[in-house]
């Protein structure tokens, strides 16, 4: 079976972490990329043996490049700290590994709890998310928000959910709101 490394970006994400880090602990390899946080996060993760780096912050495709390059093993596998990997993707997810040619990249079906409740409809669900792919064939892309993997070679579907805790509550949902239009203006300042 061909080795997988997992890449996760953080800030301040004490509340999220254990639970998306236990959903990848069967991984042969976990860098995290930690943007300077202030809570016990990269104490969580050094719980669970992972590579710590901060660089300095120069977006979000940035930071999952070098995660990237601080990988030891060609597939990747790239998460967010608020995502979770089901027992039944992890397992389809080894099974990709475990075949002799295995696509370049594949999209994994993400699905978002919104206070409390799974958004099974609308623009929302499945929501395709390329975060499985070789190395070798592709990458992150140098958005500063809403960064995407890049792979020009063959791709395909995976079936199993991976799950989104993105939205606790109103507040949370307004805060990255607010955040990611700052973002995305700044970016196209640029």
């Amino acid at each position: 079976m061909k080795k997988l490394s997992v890449v996760i970006i953080t800030k301040n994400e004490e509340k999220n972490i254990r639970r998306c880090l236990d959903s990848v602990s069967w991984a042969d390899e976990i860098v995290l990329i930690d943007s300077q946080s202030e809570d016990n996060t990269r104490a969580i993760a050094e719980e669970f043996g992972a590579k710590i780096y901060s660089p300095e912050w120069k977006g979000y495709g940035h930071a999952k490049q070098e995660g990237v390059k601080h990988c030891s093993h060609n597939w990747i596998l790239s998460i967010d700290a608020d995502e979770v990997i089901t027992e039944e993707l992890k397992s389809e997810i080894q099974l990709v590994l475990s075949v002799e040619n295995p696509k370049d990249g594949y999209l994994i079906p993400r699905k978002t709890n919104f206070m409390g409740r799974w958004i099974n409809h609308s623009n929302w669900y499945p929501d395709f998310v390329l975060r499985l792919f070789n190395k070798e064939k592709g990458g992150f892309n140098d958005n500063y928000v809403h960064e995407a993997v890049e792979i020009d070679g063959p791709k395909d579907y995976l079936n199993h959910d991976m799950l989104h805790y993105s939205y606790p509550d109103l507040g949370e949902y307004f805060r990255k709101f607010n955040s990611y239009t700052t973002m995305g203006a700044e970016e196209l300042a640029r």
